[in-house]
């Protein structure tokens, strides 16, 4: 049945004009869900994923250029992806059919223990703590945000009482990643998007520290596309006081191009 898919298209409060387009994204789901009419396999480490040519070589140049015959993948319909995190891989496997990709409930390398810091506890409502973190009130958590600051934003409110959901943002740096080495432009602004979404809200410093080794690192980072950098050079910027914390530091002094863009914003004023 209609209802059982993610996308409503059964009539039931949908609009007439937004029936056609529920019906292709459930068509999507369904060929995302049992691999019908698949032509490609995509692999990294055991996973397994059986998808459509026509859906992912035409959204990458990466996987288009695998359906060739004078390259092993075009013979073999089999593209094995050796340098990418298996949860990263699902996650963009999972874009190309829904154009989005799922919160995780588990860190990217789950078998790490998680030893972050707890997130950020509230600061005392004395001074406008924006102006304290660099001015930016949309990249101060919202755990450190005055209770009148916390009302200046619209459509963001703080979240209820009970244990704050699992932050993404490692999983939102990889997949930019992906998308910028795969050419997936949509991934890489939507995992963008995502990224200064959850700095809106409650973060975790030891989150935002594997986030910055996957963007500043020369095997994985990418020097000619800096949005990401970018972001978190601002996060870091209106949230000073983490640079007082040894891991913060020490994942500062390991990457000179961080140190370097943290100081022209501080020179800039920012």
């Amino acid at each position: 049945m209609w209802s059982s898919y993610p996308y409503n298209s059964d009539g039931n409060g949908v609009k007439a004009k937004d029936r056609p387009s529920a019906e292709l994204m459930n068509s999507l789901h369904e060929l995302f869900e049992n691999g019908l009419y698949s032509d490609l396999t995509i692999k990294c480490g055991q996973d397994e994923y059986k998808v459509h040519k026509a859906i992912v070589s035409t959204r990458s140049p990466f996987f288009k250029a695998c359906d060739n015959d004078f390259f092993v993948e075009g013979k073999t319909g089999v593209v094995e992806l050796r340098e990418v995190d298996p949860v990263a891989e699902k996650l963009m496997v999972h874009y190309f059919y829904h154009l989005d990709y799922p919160r995780q409930a588990k860190p990217v390398d789950s078998d790490v223990e998680d030893t972050s810091p707890k997130p950020l506890a509230p600061l005392p409502d004395t001074t406008s703590t924006a102006t304290q973190h660099g001015g930016d009130l949309a990249l101060l958590p919202i755990a450190a945000r005055s209770p009148k600051e916390k009302t200046k934003m619209n459509g963001i409110k703080p979240k209820p009482a009970g244990p704050p959901p699992c932050t993404n943002l490692a999983i939102h740096a990889r997949l930019y990643e992906i998308g910028e080495r795969y050419g997936i432009r949509g991934l890489k602004d939507l995992a963008l998007e995502k990224f200064k979404s959850d700095l809106k809200s409650l973060w975790e410093p030891g989150d935002l520290m594997e986030a910055i080794e996957v963007t500043y690192s020369p095997d994985l980072g990418n020097d000619n596309d800096n949005a990401m950098r970018k972001v978190i050079v601002q996060a870091l910027s209106a949230h000073r006081d983490l640079l007082t914390e040894a891991p913060v530091q020490e994942v500062v002094q390991k990457f000179g191009k961080l140190s370097f863009d943290l100081m022209m914003t501080f020179h800039k004023g920012g």
